[in-house]
């Protein structure tokens, strides 16, 4: 059985037909009970290799089959990524998607509507992930036109407020005494 299910086969055939022509050529001393149990255990050994490999078989061909879909399901998730750094989309957290480019915070497919000063804000806040953005940065980057007048500290808290309802909690952070901080 070593050598195939069919080889292996053949052998025990070969080996049982030795065996009757000794068994009737020659003047062995064996009954032909033991000539039966011989027979009989060949077969039976010969069934259950042969039931044995057709399932080794059949499970090698599953196992093949779920590695290939694996690896399909693999290779669609690496061009996904590969779209994603393409097109300068951004993950963010819990499913939350920045597309850098057309300015569209996404969740679960669906978009999310920002004001201008919310994508100015999170487009800063990700410029300078895992970095302080103070008042005074934020101040700047959203009303530069305006930065003459006084911004009051609260417009900047409420542009903030804003923008965290509409992302994962814990994306945003206040830092004393500098200001705000993302964390992806």
């Amino acid at each position: 059985m070593l050598g195939g299910k069919w080889y292996g086969i053949l052998i025990s055939f070969l080996i049982l037909g030795f065996v009757y022509v000794a068994f009737f050529t020659s003047n062995l001393h064996f009954s032909a009970y033991a000539l039966f149990t011989f027979t009989a255990s060949l077969l039976t050994f010969n069934a259950f290799s042969l039931i044995f490999l057709n399932k080794i078989e059949q499970d090698s061909l599953s196992m093949q089959t779920h590695i290939h879909t694996e690896v399909a399901k693999r290779k669609i998730q690496e061009r996904i990524v590969e779209k994603i750094h393409q097109q300068d989309i951004l993950e963010l957290k819990e499913g939350y998607f920045w597309d850098t480019k057309r300015k569209i915070l996404s969740h679960e497919n669906n978009s999310i509507t920002l004001t201008q000063k919310e994508q100015q804000l999170l487009t800063l806040l990700l410029q300078n992930k895992n970095h302080c953005v103070s008042f005074e940065e934020i101040q700047v980057a959203l009303w530069e036109e305006k930065y003459d007048e006084e911004i009051s500290l609260h417009s900047v808290k409420m542009q903030v407020t804003k923008l965290r309802k509409k992302l994962p909690k814990g994306c945003i952070k206040n830092v004393y005494g500098c200001g705000y901080i993302f964390h992806r």
